[in-house]
């Protein structure tokens, strides 16, 4: 699995753009 790249889900949170749904459980597991 790859490293997150926390500043890219940033940006993309900021544009108020949806992850993934694999991103986001990712990012619960972070």
């Amino acid at each position: 699995m790859a490293p997150l790249d926390l500043d890219k889900y940033a940006e993309i949170a900021k544009q108020c753009k949806y992850l993934p749904e694999n991103d986001l459980k990712r990012l619960c597991d972070y």
